[in-house]
């Protein structure tokens, strides 16, 4: 994983081939998600429904909306580039 701290962000490019094994909610605001390489599903919940978008080619991405729960399944090895408002991040298990 590499980052950098913005200020009231943090930007990382994160390597994985599995799973997340929690959920995380960013209170301080949106988080912009960019797929580098490989095949991510990110599953987005509202409070009112759950949705799932599919990042499947380099470039796609996903806002994941301030106060929305939400978790990763990786379908093959991935790179994604997260530009987070870590300030008073939450996370529960998966």
């Amino acid at each position: 994983e590499i980052g950098v701290r913005l200020v009231g962000s943090e930007m990382c490019i994160r390597d994985s081939d599995k799973d997340w094994d929690s959920w995380e909610i960013h209170p301080a605001g949106d988080e912009l998600v960019i797929l580098m390489s490989g095949l991510v599903t990110f599953v987005i919940e509202s409070g009112v429904e759950t949705r799932e978008t599919c990042l499947s080619k380099p470039g796609d991405y996903v806002v994941v909306p301030k106060g929305h729960w939400h978790t990763a399944r990786l379908s093959k090895s991935s790179t994604v580039l997260f530009i987070t408002p870590g300030e008073d991040t939450q996370h529960r298990s998966a």
